[in-house]
């Protein structure tokens, strides 16, 4: 009888049983409501960003081109709330000149080149969960990149004086002459980005140091190598999926 009483739907231990579903609730089916319920757990998803800024040499090619402007799109596919993929690619464009002779050499240089670069990238980003940081850490959602680079290159050469070139390069580097050449490198750096828009809409800067293997860097110009990496300091604006 006592057991009976136990298993009624008027006892109180059915109704602790009735009661454990109580805060059970289904996803909500309005859209704006469901879009922040998806976020909240799984975070970041797929980014598209286009990013504004110049571009500036180092070694050789920072002695002969001045700074460059440099327009960029890339776009991120998250893995989980830290990893990601990155995929993109720029355009630069920077105006040069070579115009110093090794010394001993009575034969004048003076080149003037505009340099195109176009290139594509692919590799990895690691945007910090934002649990781990501190509040004010998380509102500037930083994160870290790595990533190969296949460059397209291009040179419009004008006002040619190259008497002090090595004699394979005089036709090649005459007046009004296009060079197009590849080359390889890979590029590390990092960013931050402000949520302007209910994590919908981020405005941030984007710093990338570039290592470039170029296929004549080993050539000198007069004085001037050949060779030299650069960085890209951007501003970026990011929609987030």
């Amino acid at each position: 009888m006592c057991f009976c009483y136990l298993l009624s739907p008027n006892s109180g231990l059915a109704q602790i049983g009735q009661e454990e579903y109580d805060d059970y609730g289904d996803f909500s089916s309005e859209p704006d409501q469901l879009d922040r319920e998806v976020r909240k757990v799984f975070g970041r998803f797929f980014q598209a960003s286009v990013g504004v800024g110049t571009s500036i040499f180092q070694g050789g090619h920072g002695e002969a081109y001045a700074a460059g402007f440099t327009l960029n799109g890339r776009f991120v596919y998250y893995f989980d709330k830290s990893w990601a993929a990155e995929i993109g690619g720029h355009y630069s464009t920077h105006l040069g000149q070579y115009n110093k002779t090794t010394q001993g050499q009575t034969a004048q240089l003076d080149l003037k080149i505009k340099k195109e670069l176009i290139p594509f990238i692919v590799g990895l980003r690691y945007g910090f969960n934002h649990s781990l940081l501190s509040r004010g850490l998380a509102t500037l959602n930083p994160y870290l990149a790595i990533n190969a680079e296949v460059i397209l290159r291009r040179e419009s050469v004008s006002g040619s004086t190259n008497g002090a070139l090595a004699a394979d390069q005089k036709a090649k580097f005459g007046d009004g002459a296009i060079v197009q050449e590849m080359a390889y490198g890979a590029n590390i750096g990092g960013g931050v980005e402000f949520d302007v828009y209910q994590s919908i809409i981020y405005l941030g800067i984007d710093l990338r140091y570039h290592f470039v293997f170029w296929p004549d860097g080993n050539r000198f110009f007069g004085a001037t190598e050949r060779r030299g990496n650069y960085f890209t300091l951007l501003a970026v604006a990011t929609y987030n999926f």
